[in-house]
Order: structure tokens, then sequence, then C-alpha cells
């Protein structure tokens, strides 16, 4: 992996968090880069790989199907999430965010440890959806940011969205 601009030296946990605070990236901060090739992806039929093939300059065999691709990189795909999954990918991301975000944090006083190991998988389970569903934004389903912490608060604390 090449260098990340705006960051020097070796990466470290507190390195990352303050440039995750400072460089909070946004969907309405995302920029279409100059050089990017765009490629329509919609179809789910063959046209989907050639378009791919075609951008990234690949060739494969003329014999090819869509199903036939798709049983090859559909078992790479499962067997890349279950290791991501049993990795703890997602419990240190989470960790990282509730530096970032408080509404991600867990106090932890006065808890005993079941319940905190019961918050933390499910604050995981929280960055994990957020980071499927990024595109969508909380602005795109109504809900004020006090409003989102006040709902993540309540699911990790109590396993439930509570609007108290």
């Amino acid at each position: 992996m090449g260098p990340i601009p705006g960051f020097e030296g070796e990466i470290t946990e507190d390195k990352c968090v303050e440039y995750m605070v400072k460089n909070d990236p946004t969907p309405s901060t995302f920029e279409v880069h100059p050089n990017a090739i765009m490629v329509d992806v919609s179809g789910r039929d063959i046209t989907h790989f050639d378009n791919v093939d075609a951008a990234l300059g690949l060739t494969r065999p003329d014999d090819s199907t869509y199903e036939s691709i798709c049983d090859e990189v559909k078992p790479i795909d499962v067997a890349r999430d279950a290791k991501t999954m049993n990795s703890g990918f997602f419990e240190v991301i989470a960790e990282i965010q509730a530096k970032v975000n408080p509404s991600l944090a867990i106090d932890e006083e006065g808890e005993e440890e079941k319940k905190v190991e019961e918050m933390k998988k499910r604050r995981s389970s929280i960055v994990q959806c957020e980071m499927l569903v990024r595109d969508l934004s909380n602005r795109s389903i109504g809900s004020t940011d006090a409003t989102m912490q006040m709902r993540r608060k309540s699911l990790i604390k109590f396993g439930k969205i509570t609007e108290d």
C-alpha cells in the first residue's frame, strides 16, 4: 500500500484516530478522481463482467458464463467475509470509531464484565452494519445527529433502541 496523503511516519492507533478525526470522509465530500474509469455493473449477466474486464484491460476465456464466474467468485467472497469476521476486525474498528465518535463509546463503570462484552458486540455490529450501508447517511433517513447518537447508545447499552 502506498503512502496515505497527509500522514507521515509509522501508523499507530493514536495517529490513526487523530487522522480519522481530522479527515472524516462523508458522502458529501466524495469527488470522482479525474483518472477514474466509470463502469456500469448494474447488469446481472455477463455484461457486468465484460464492462469490468474492459475497464481493467483483462481477458478471459470466451466460454465463461456469468454463472460460472459467480460460482468461482462467491466462495472466495464468503471465505474473505468469514476471515474478516473471525479476525476481530470489526471489534478493533469499533474501538477506534468510539474514540472518534462519542456515541459509540461504552461507559464500563459499574457494569459487569459480561454486560460490557455484550455492549462491545453490539457496538461492533453497529459499525459493521454502518460500513455495509455507508452510502446511506443518517440525514437520508430523517434522523438528526443527536437522535442517531442516542439510538446508538441505547442499542449498545440495552440491546434495543429506546427513546428515553
